[in-house]
Formats: C-alpha cells, sequence, structure tokens
C-alpha cells in the first residue's frame, strides 16, 4: 500500500473499498462525503479543499515516484504567497502521467526529496527557487520573502536558493528569480509588503530599507516604518486594512514630523494601481530637494 494512502483525507478507491464496502462508498460518494480526484483516488469532502488533502491526493494519482514541487511545495512549507493550487507534481521522465484539472504534471528528475507531514516534496530552496523562476513577480518575491522568515538561518537559506538557481540546468526565468532573490530579505511582514518594495523598485525609486527604526527622545523605538530611506527622512507605511487611528499613533506621528520625518501611508488600492503611491512618494523627494 502507497504510505500515503489515507493521509489527509486522500484515498485510493481500492482502499476505501476494502475498508467500507462497496454499497458504502457508492452512498458516500452519492452524498458528497468522498469526492473524486482523478481516476482512482477519491478525497474526503470536508478536506477537499485542503492544500494538504490535494496534494496526497495529486501523489495517490501520480504515482510512488512522484513528488510535489514548485509553488505547492513552497505553500507545503509555509509560503502563503505561493497559493499551492491548482497541484504541482513532477514525476520521472516517461513515466505516463499527464496534467489535469487540479493537477500540473512536470516530466524530469528530482534530485532530493524531503518529506513535509508525510508528503514527498522537493527541499525548500528548491522550491522557493522554481518559484521565483516561473510565478509572477509579485507572488514570487513574497514567497521568497515568507521562506526567509520561516527559517532560523535566513542567510544560510538566502545562498542556498541563490546555489540553486546557479545550478539549475533550465534557464527559463533565471534573470528575473536572480533580481528578485538580490531584493528578498525576509524582513517585510507579509507578501502585500513584498509588494509594496517590489512596486517602489520598479518605479525606479533607490531600494529603501525595510522595518527600519526611528528612535525617540529616550532612545526607545519611537516608530518601526515598513520602508524607508533613512537620507531622505522618508518612510512608507503598510496599512491592509484601513483603520481609525489611536491617539497614540497620532502621538507618534506627530513626533516623528517633529524629527524631520515624511511618512506616505500606502493601502491595498496601491497594489492593484500604484500610480497614486508612486505619486505620493514621488512629491515627498521632491519636497525634501526643494527643502533642502
Amino acid at each position: 500500500m502507497n504510505d500515503i494512502d489515507g493521509r489527509h483525507g486522500a484515498f485510493t478507491y481500492r482502499t476505501m473499498r476494502a475498508v467500507i464496502g462497496d454499497d458504502r462508498l457508492r452512498e458516500a460518494i452519492e452524498a458528497g462525503r468522498l469526492v473524486s480526484f482523478g481516476p482512482g483516488v477519491i478525497l474526503d469532502g470536508a478536506r477537499a479543499l485542503s492544500l494538504r488533502t490535494r496534494c496526497a491526493g495529486a501523489l495517490l494519482l501520480a504515482g510512488p515516484s512522484a513528488v510535489v514541487v514548485g509553488p505547492s511545495a513552497a505553500a507545503l512549507y509555509g509560503c502563503t504567497a505561493a497559493g499551492g493550487h491548482p497541484v504541482h507534481v513532477s514525476v520521472p521522465p516517461g513515466r505516463r502521467v499527464r496534467s489535469r484539472n487540479g493537477m500540473v504534471v512536470h516530466h524530469g528528475a528530482v534530485a532530493e526529496v524531503g518529506r513535509v507531514d508525510g508528503l514527498r516534496v522537493v527541499p525548500l530552496p528548491v522550491a522557493v527557487g522554481e518559484v521565483l523562476c516561473a510565478s509572477a513577480r509579485r507572488v514570487a518575491l513574497g514567497c521568497a520573502d515568507e521562506a526567509l522568515r520561516l527559517v532560523d538561518d535566513p542567510e544560510e537559506l538566502w545562498a542556498a536558493i541563490g546555489e540553486y538557481l546557479r545550478t539549475r540546468p533550465d534557464p527559463s526565468g533565471l534573470r528575473q528569480a536572480r533580481d528578485l532573490l538580490a531584493l528578498a530579505t525576509g524582513r517585510p511582514e507579509s507578501p502585500a509588503e513584498s509588494s509594496v518594495l517590489l512596486t517602489l523598485v520598479d518605479a525606479g525609486f533607490p531600494e529603501p530599507c525595510s522595518q527600519y527604526e526611528v528612535f525617540g527622545d529616550c532612545a526607545d523605538v519611537l516608530w518601526r516604518l515598513d520602508f524607508a530611506w533613512p537620507e531622505a527622512q522618508i518612510g512608507v507605511q503598510y496599512e491592509p486594512v484601513a483603520r481609525k487611528r489611536l491617539a497614540a499613533d497620532l502621538a507618534r506621528e506627530s513626533s516623528l514630523r517633529r524629527q524631520g520625518w515624511t511618512v506616505v501611508r500606502a493601502g491595498p488600492e496601491d497594489l492593484a494601481s500604484p500610480r497614486g503611491l508612486c505619486d505620493r512618494v514621488h512629491r515627498a523627494f521632491v519636497e525634501r530637494r526643494n527643502a533642502a
């Protein structure tokens, strides 16, 4: 029996038939308690949208040598920016497995295989490297920053991703991957903040410091700005949701202004349409230059 048969709510028909019998199996499928994932594979209906359940189903469908790769692998490690759906798996060359709804099949040898909750998966540096090469740039940078935050030694992971890219035989996407890896620090605290960083750099602004601490009169941290250009005393603060500023927030903002700082606020709407944010940051630089 495959070692993942039954894990995470993914089963082969053969296993379920042996456990509950044909009549109960048919009844469960008709009631939606079990749903088909592909020929010979069924999922627990209550967990059918779970990443781990769908990855387990894909591995059962693709065979015992299959490995979860790319964005699905990164998502299994905890990189939410990668998404994970559809499930990407790799199978050895010559294995007759095709992509289908919910599963993308890659054919190629996988040099190293790890495990996440019992699921066969490529190592984290390989997963992130593939996302950097093949995914949309915002997704890729957000994934890399998340991965660097997940580990105890981000410098070691950063170097391992770079080494994977250096030795990757497929050249497609390598330029994008290297450019994005150069921006990845793990300091942005969400994929949205990583997107703000990419927006600013793409607009031609110098790369800002991330999570920059501004100190108050008593040497305590007055504010930790999401992004800052310390020499210009300009910061950008991302707010994921609109909220009323508390008295403490207003007092800190007033203290920042007294120190000469200009803080530009950004929100989700600026990720959808970044022109406004870029214009506000540009005006802040122009005002700073004119005041010099």
